[in-house]
């Protein structure tokens, strides 16, 4: 992941970060969706409002009671946001805290300098650095509003005050001014520690992902370890069992393993396990199949939902692909050759999946018993049994 820009989360070139700044800033701006409408209402009530002058008062709850419906439904947006949705969702975001901003500002000056409300004066100078304080620490996170809220609040009166403000009006004018440089400083601290804060956690996030993912990878082969296939096998396991679907189990091991590398070497070794995880990989095209190296030079293969036939297909595909590899040794083709073992179950609530393992197993040896370079199957659940239903397992060979 690369540092964003130090100035703006938004304008970071990491998509991740964007998204999840674009959540916190909607997750901070919730709280302030209903504000501006209900101190309008307190304030209005307190000063009689809605019989002085019910068009102001219940105009301008309108106008509130839209843009809060506005930014409403612009938060439900971003709760199910996709991730090409991300940029044009942050802009609107954007616009609409500036605007909420603007239109108070513009209130607030209308209010102080319309003399036949002198009594909202005070309360309405009060909120003007309330409202800039509160939204610029709070909404602080994006540069743009950290900057644009608290002048679109204070612009207004600030503006019109040279023009038809009296004269207390001035000094109020210049304390404006250095409240907006103070918001902007300890913001812009603010909006830093939010930044440096959001990028060590997705950076902690990532790396804890990317442990995960290697404490799970065969580090030569890139497919599942162990510890992947223990964890695997008990979720298939389980989940085929209370859908009532076969979970098949693939043993891969690969024929006359030792002596391939006590002729060829390790390195040489090394390249056919590759190149075998490459054909189980290759082979396996459901998110829900797992390819596992299982140790040495034996593979486990995972097919939750595969019946019978579908995996004996499948197995005849990896050993017609296995021997297929066109591989050299110093120059030299050298062929190798696996044997399968494959067993089907619909698993049982309370049995073990090692008892899927073990199937397969013994199949596996029977094929190495037939004379390797094939595929064995065996099930358990009494597909096989005979004529007596005693249960006893048929194993069934194909050799090719």
């Amino acid at each position: 992941m690369q540092y964003p820009t130090p100035r703006d989360a938004f304008a970071s070139d990491d998509p991740a970060l964007r998204a999840e700044a674009l959540r916190d800033l909607s997750l901070r701006a919730r709280s302030g969706i209903p504000l501006y409408l209900v101190v309008w209402v307190i304030i209005g009530t307190w000063a009689h409002l809605p019989a002085r002058a019910p068009a102001l008062f219940y105009g301008n709850a309108a106008v509130l009671l839209g843009l809060g419906f506005a930014r409403g439904l612009h938060y439900l947006r971003v709760v199910s946001a996709r991730p090409h949705d991300t940029d044009r969702l942050i802009r609107s975001l954007i616009l609409l805290l500036l605007t909420s901003a603007l239109h108070w500002g513009l209130l607030a000056a209308w209010l102080i300098h319309h003399r036949a409300y002198g009594d909202l004066h005070t309360v309405i100078v009060v909120s003007l650095p309330a409202f800039a304080i509160g939204g610029a620490s709070i909404l602080g996170i994006s540069a743009v509003v950290r900057h644009g809220y608290p002048a679109l609040i204070f612009a207004p009166f600030v503006v019109a005050t040279p023009f038809v403000g009296r004269p207390e009006h001035h000094l109020l004018v210049v304390l404006s001014i250095l409240s907006l440089a103070y918001i902007h400083s300890a913001a812009r601290i603010a909006g830093n520690d939010y930044l440096i804060a959001l990028t060590n956690r997705l950076i902690a996030e990532e790396r804890a992902a990317r442990l995960d993912e290697l404490s799970v990878t065969d580090a030569l082969t890139g497919v599942g370890n162990r510890k992947h296939f223990d964890d695997q096998i008990h979720r298939d396991w389980s989940l085929c069992g209370r859908q009532g679907l076969p979970l098949t189990l693939m043993v891969v091991d690969l024929d006359h393993f030792k002596t391939l590398n006590d002729t060829h070497g390790h390195r040489f070794g090394d390249l056919c396990l590759r190149a075998v995880a490459g054909v189980l990989d290759a082979g396996t095209r459901r998110a829900s199949d797992s390819v596992v190296r299982y140790g040495g030079d034996e593979f486990v293969v995972l097919l939750p939902g595969t019946h019978g036939e579908a995996a004996e297909r499948m197995a005849q595909s990896f050993v017609d692909s296995i021997t297929a590899l066109q591989l050299q040794s110093g120059g030299q083709p050298v062929a190798i050759t696996c044997s399968v073992g494959v067993s089907t179950q619909v698993p049982e609530i309370g049995k073990h999946p090692d008892l899927l393992l073990e199937a397969a197993d013994q199949a596996l040896y029977r094929a190495k018993a037939e004379g390797r370079n094939r595929w064995a199957t065996r099930t358990e659940q009494g597909a096989d049994r005979d004529a007596t239903g005693s249960g006893r397992v048929k194993p069934r060979v194909r050799a090719i």
